[in-house]
Order: C-alpha cells, then structure tokens, then sequence
C-alpha cells in the first residue's frame, strides 16, 4: 500500500512539475496589429474592394456572406 502511495505521489510531483515548465505563449514581435480592411498590397484584391476603406471592406464581406446564404439561393 505505502509503496502505492508513493508512486502515485512521484507521478503527481512529475506532472506538476511539468506543468510548470511550459512557456508562455505570448507572441513574440512587437508587431501592432493592423485591422482587417488595411489588406495587403501583394494579394489581389475583390472586386469593388480597395485597400484601406473599411465601408468598402464591410459590403465585401455583406456581399460574400449573401452568396453562402442558403435561403437566397434556392430562391
């Protein structure tokens, strides 16, 4: 019985033990992030779409999300 105890209180102490060796997980640059309708020079863009305007960006995504409504388009 002791020597139950004592392998189930060494596997305890192990797990805590490597619990405590995790890093955190925070990221690393110091990047800013920059919001969603700034996009990227380098890919191409939708149509009606410029970088930078966010209304623009907004009926982009109205319009994208409306093509995946099932109830539209079955009609």
């Amino acid at each position: 019985m002791s020597r139950h105890l004592l392998m189930t209180c060494a596997v305890g102490a192990t797990l805590v033990l490597c619990g405590c060796a995790e890093k955190p997980q925070t990221s690393a640059g110091t990047r800013a992030d920059t919001p969603a309708w700034h996009g990227a020079s380098s890919v191409p863009l939708a149509d009606g779409w410029t970088g930078g305007d966010q209304a623009a960006w907004e009926r982009q995504l109205h319009k994208r999300t409306q093509t995946q409504n099932e109830y539209l388009r079955i009609q």
